[in-house]
């Protein structure tokens, strides 16, 4: 998150003349360096980046600014290190290594909560399409009575209260094509509760109903955790460990009631 008075002052320093550098934005800003280095861990300066892989020289460059003191008229003066020399030597060759997607992809996930790069399920579309998974864009297509099974990884589960007073839930998630609605009753959920609210991606099984007063939902007669059923199915070559994570937890602030 960003402070209003550093949005105030990216904004007021770019109508002014654009930013040269990572080293520019923060002597003109009033950016900590924690707000900057996560600027560069969710791509945002990869303006200065050769490729979307370079960030880590952008985060190489972080190195040598000095801490901001609250009082802009007593700046603190960095004083090289002593081995200073041995580090511009080598950091050509180690530090700044392009990033591998993995890393670049867990980075925009920690800092973002959520994939720029791509949708987590997206390496796992093969062995979903064998498992029978239908993308809720064509779930939605289906007819009356169809049974069907569907996937994705949760948003919101919730409970609001019913004109029969009967508890009823609706499971909001979410696959590469957008977002669905399940409706699960009270038999469903006392067999799956406890799955439902302690992971974060499921593997639903159901039969879609059409009435001329609702229209569509999906009714769910059977919910399997999702990371556990693709444990041992082949995935796509560049699967990466934020996909596995984003499975495994489900989204960041998703809301249960």
């Amino acid at each position: 998150m960003l402070s209003e008075k550093a949005i105030s002052s990216i904004v007021s320093e770019r109508r002014k003349k654009p930013c040269a550098s990572v080293p520019d934005v923060y002597r003109r800003t009033s950016l900590e360096r924690r707000s900057l280095e996560n600027l560069i861990k969710a791509g945002f300066l990869d303006v200065w980046a050769q490729r979307k892989t370079d960030r880590a020289r952008l985060l190489g460059e972080m190195k040598s600014l000095p801490q901001k003191r609250s009082h802009e008229s007593q700046p603190e003066i960095s004083l090289p290190h002593p081995a200073s020399w041995w580090e511009v030597r080598e950091r050509k060759d180690v530090e700044h290594l392009p990033l591998t997607e993995t890393r670049r992809e867990c980075m925009e996930w920690r800092v973002l909560s959520l994939n720029v790069f791509r949708h987590p399920l997206s390496p796992y579309r093969v062995a979903l399409k064998k498992l029978g998974v239908v993308p809720s864009e064509r779930l939605k297509d289906l007819p009356h009575g169809a049974h069907s099974r569907t996937a994705g990884l949760t948003e919101c589960l919730q409970s609001p209260p019913t004109k029969s007073g009967r508890p009823v839930w609706f499971l909001l998630i979410e696959d590469e094509w957008g977002l669905l609605q399940a409706t699960i009753f009270g038999t469903v959920y006392e067999r799956y509760g406890d799955l439902l609210h302690h992971r974060g991606a499921f593997l639903l099984e159901g039969r879609v109903e059409r009435t001329s007063d609702k229209g569509f939902s999906f009714l769910v007669e059977r919910v399997g955790d999702l990371r556990e059923v693709l444990a041992g199915a082949p995935l796509a070559p560049k699967a990466t460990s934020a996909s596995e994570a984003l499975l495994r937890v489900g989204r960041r602030g998703r809301r249960a009631g």
